[in-house]
């Protein structure tokens, strides 16, 4: 993956890219970067992911999670019969 902020002096830009990137497709993605986000801040210390992983939640998300967790699960068939109905109704929304 690639990423740049660039700030161009004309309405063309051109730029290399990787050997493996070459025949293959790209998402290139122009848009505008904030102020906020180009303003020069204090760098803060990265939080690893384990650390995150290890930081108690609170009893509210905890009890949200179990929530989620213990929800049904669609089996195979319920799936394959719910992707039928909604390919029929996207059929039907269409005409």
């Amino acid at each position: 993956m690639l990423r740049t902020v660039y700030t161009p002096d004309s309405n063309t830009i051109t730029f290399p890219i990787p050997d493996k990137y070459v025949g293959t497709a790209l998402e290139i993605n122009v848009f505008p970067v904030l102020e906020i986000f180009t303003r020069k801040e204090k760098k803060k210390k990265p939080i690893s992911f384990n650390h995150l992983l290890n930081v108690q939640a609170d009893v509210k998300t905890s009890d949200f999670q179990k929530f989620i967790l213990s929800a049904p699960v669609m089996s195979d068939n319920q799936y394959s019969d719910f992707k039928q109905q909604r390919q029929h109704f996207d059929e039907w929304r269409v005409r």
